[in-house]
């Protein structure tokens, strides 16, 4: 899935789909997250539309737990 994940995606993420503009280190955890999740799903329709992150499946959840309620906030997770 990677393959088809771009650029231009992240950035229309970012700046269309996001309810407000992102700190840069938030966008950075998200595009971690995306890499991650998708790293070794196959390029389909169904799997590119949306997905879920658990907060027990992320390691130091703690950490980034601003960073993620910034992406919360923003509609992105």
């Amino acid at each position: 899935m990677l393959t088809v994940i771009n650029l231009y995606t992240i950035d229309k993420i970012f700046n269309e789909d996001a309810e407000f503009k992102l700190s840069p280190t938030a966008k950075m955890l998200y595009i971690n997250c995306l890499t991650h999740h998708f790293k070794e799903k196959k390029p389909t329709v169904l799997g590119a539309v949306a997905f879920s992150i658990f907060i027990n499946d992320i390691r130091d959840y703690h950490k980034f737990e601003r960073l993620f309620q910034e992406l919360h906030k923003a509609g992105l997770v």
